[in-house]
């Protein structure tokens, strides 16, 4: 089974044959380390609107106002700083956090979420590849400006507002479309991508305390 035993949620018989096309195939785990390495990536551990994946942890401050370490974060690690690179970038696409909720309990992250996105990296086209490795500079300095802030017991934790940063990712999201072949079943993963987010556009957008 593609899926090892999850029933994954699908909106769409044509979705449900893609992904298991894709999830058939070759994952993202090709290019996760076994072991830690230098070139890590942050991940939030729970996901409401967005999944979060970063270099650079956003800050959080206790209740005197000092800046002190998040508590919600864990690390993936990489088997060279191109593939960190490309694992931040795909893991922060919108066609990511549909797959999360295909197959996630609606809430955590974990190692699993991004060693399990079927995607073949070695079948990338080179200019798909150095694009979407091009976009992980871009992507870190576009979330730094879109940091929120969540009061939870008394400290202002920080985390990235992806939904803000779209203009870097859905680029990412348009060559992972064209690369995988999903291109025809697009509107099927963008009506699913709305069902997924929990909270309109036009209302606050923020993540809720962990």
């Amino acid at each position: 089974m593609a899926y090892g035993g999850i029933v994954p949620r699908f909106n769409s018989a044509r979705l449900a044959k893609e992904f298991e096309r894709l999830s058939s195939g070759p994952k993202l785990a090709s290019i996760v380390a076994t072991r830690s390495t230098p070139y890590q990536v942050h991940f939030k551990q729970s996901a409401y609107n967005w999944l979060v994946y970063c270099f650079e942890q956003p800050p959080s401050f206790d209740t005197l106002g000092k800046q002190s370490p998040q508590s919600q974060f864990a690390d993936v690690s990489a088997i060279s700083p191109a593939y960190r690179d490309l694992l931040m970038v795909v893991m922060n696409t919108r066609l990511a956090f549909v797959h999360w909720g295909i197959i996630g309990d609606d809430f955590h992250v974990t190692k699993h979420t991004a060693e399990s996105f079927p995607f073949n990296v070695k079948a990338l086209s080179s200019d798909a590849r150095s694009r979407l490795i091009a976009l992980a500079p871009l992507l870190q300095l576009e979330m730094e400006k879109n940091v929120q802030f969540k009061l939870n017991a008394g400290k202002q934790v920080g985390t990235y507002n992806l939904r803000r940063c779209r203009n870097v990712t859905d680029i990412a999201d348009d060559i992972l479309a064209r690369e995988l072949g999903l291109l025809d079943v697009w509107d099927d993963i963008e009506l699913l991508y709305a069902q997924v987010v929990r909270t309109a556009e036009d209302e606050a957008n923020d993540e809720p305390a962990a």
